[in-house]
């Protein structure tokens, strides 16, 4: 049984005991690995042509430095609740069959997406995932709470939900012994199941392994896969391009920020937001009443949902004292389609960079709020073709093809801005019915908003920030939605 946050120390959050989570426990009951249902035979060595002849027999994929720049970064973790798929029989037993049903389709997907099913190694001298097909790892495991507890809440995520995933990468534990994907499928005691997923970011971005659960969920309703991955990762590559050049690009360095002033006030919680499409057509309206202002015509729901978010935090901060003089919010791209020519479709593998939007304390606070919307639309804009050609150049002159700390997106006083309200998450259906709610797991940075769409409509958000001052940035917020800052 994995120890669970308990509530000494500040691990649980405030009132679990009165809401009942305080007893919640989750046991391991089987711990396997899932392998293709039949290998690729007629496949041969991925990677760059002029590479094939030095490496050892097998099948290898190329990763390009847009995979390699995520070594050493924990792993995506989400989780998928779904109520009990058959009215019909015991709990138990529906449990039961759906599991066997749901190795045996992960299975047949292994089969169209073997890296999955690899490790990553090291070979001549830089790093591939073989192919190998030791599997996935896929976990069953038990929670002795039913659906009902969870929904009460909203699915609000909370420290226990670490326990409904694996936690990777392992301290101290070679990468090539670790899986690259971890299942697990929790029974809860109403008869539902909580599906937990844990990527490794080497081998996927947000879009890929959405594409992966969703081909996953096709091939457990034994239909043909909508969109077949696509494992040539050569693409991005400065080798490939005629545009690679850094043509003086630098990445932003984070500001020195003092371990006291990161969480001073309580440990890290979640608190959870769902906003609605009326509260963002009216933080549009508030955004493009002035636009000609920034000669911007158009602001999207991500635009003015990020600036509104960043607002909060950072009034939440000046109330704490806690604000910097320098404020930024770390905004994502997805280059599938922004590049010429496109990406195929089923381009599998990472393809996002990032931006920084930045500002001082007092312009976000006081500001405009079109003038901040604006500096989220030009940083989401700015993640273009040259910047990914100057990234992945700046990369393959790095150490180890990585950011070193301080220009990496997800660390320093930025907000990081990750996941997103387009994925895919309510279409991943097993065959009984579309999950309840999508959330994330606790995760290790300092300051992220992680983005789902909700179930229905709207976006819903996930804060992780210490407690005190998430609670102020959720109180904040409702408060600019009411025009009261704005």
């Amino acid at each position: 049984m994995r120890e669970l946050p308990q509530k000494r120390g500040g691990a649980m959050d405030e009132g679990d005991a009165e809401n009942g989570f305080e007893h919640i426990e989750v046991v391991e009951e089987e711990v396997c690995m899932v392998k293709p249902a039949a290998e690729k035979t007629s496949l041969k060595i991925l990677g760059q042509d002029e590479l094939g002849a030095k490496l050892e027999s097998g099948i290898y994929q190329y990763l390009s430095n847009l995979d390699l720049c995520w070594r050493g970064a924990p792993y995506t973790r989400r989780i998928l609740f779904y109520e009990r798929g058959c009215a019909d029989g015991l709990p138990r037993q529906w449990q039961e069959t759906a599991i066997v049903e749901l190795k045996g389709s992960l299975a047949r997907v292994l089969q169209e997406f073997y890296p999955a099913a690899g490790r990553l190694v090291e070979c001549v001298g830089r790093p591939f995932i073989h192919c190998d097909n030791q599997g996935v790892e896929f976990i069953v495991a038990h929670m002795n709470a039913p659906l009902s507890l969870l929904s009460s809440s909203r699915f609000n995520p909370r420290p226990f939900f670490s326990s409904l995933i694996r936690r990777y990468p392992l301290p101290k534990t070679p990468s090539h012994l670790l899986p690259l994907v971890s299942i697990q499928v929790t029974k809860l005691d109403c008869g539902g199941l909580a599906i937990g997923m844990s990527f490794s970011n080497v081998l996927a971005d947000g879009h890929s392994i959405w594409q992966f659960m969703n081909s996953w969920a096709a091939c457990a309703r034994n239909e043909p896969l909508s969109v077949i991955p696509y494992h040539r990762r050569e693409a991005l590559t400065v080798e490939y391009s005629s545009h690679a050049t850094t043509n003086g690009f630098s990445l932003p360095v984070s500001n020195d920020i003092s371990e006291s002033q990161r969480s001073p006030l309580s440990v890290k919680i979640c608190k959870f937001l769902h906003v609605t499409l009326s509260m963002i057509d009216r933080m549009k309206e508030q955004a493009s009443s002035n636009c000609d202002a920034v000669g911007e015509a158009y602001f999207s729901n991500y635009d003015v949902l990020c600036a509104m978010l960043w607002k909060a935090v950072v009034i939440a901060k000046a109330e704490w004292k806690l604000g910097e003089n320098l404020t930024s919010i770390c905004v994502l791209g997805d280059m599938r389609f922004r590049v010429k020519p496109e990406l195929p479709r089923g381009y599998f593998g990472n393809a996002t960079i990032f931006d920084h939007a930045s500002s001082t304390q007092s312009e976000v606070e006081n500001g405009p709020f079109h003038v901040i919307a604006g500096k989220i639309h030009e940083a989401c804009r700015a993640c273009n073709e040259p910047r990914l050609w100057a990234m992945l150049k700046l990369l393959e002159e790095a150490p180890d093809h990585r950011f070193d700390r301080d220009t990496m997106p997800c660390v320093g006083s930025s907000i990081n801005v990750i996941s997103s309200p387009k994925f895919k998450v309510y279409d991943v259906d097993f065959g009984w019915g579309n999950p309840l709610a999508v959330r994330t797991a606790y995760t290790s940075m300092s300051e992220d908003i992680v983005l789902f769409p909700g179930s229905n409509g709207g976006i819903d958000v996930c804060l992780f920030f210490p407690t005190s001052l998430a609670e102020k940035i959720l109180d904040i917020f409702h408060k600019l939605i009411s025009n009261t800052f704005i």
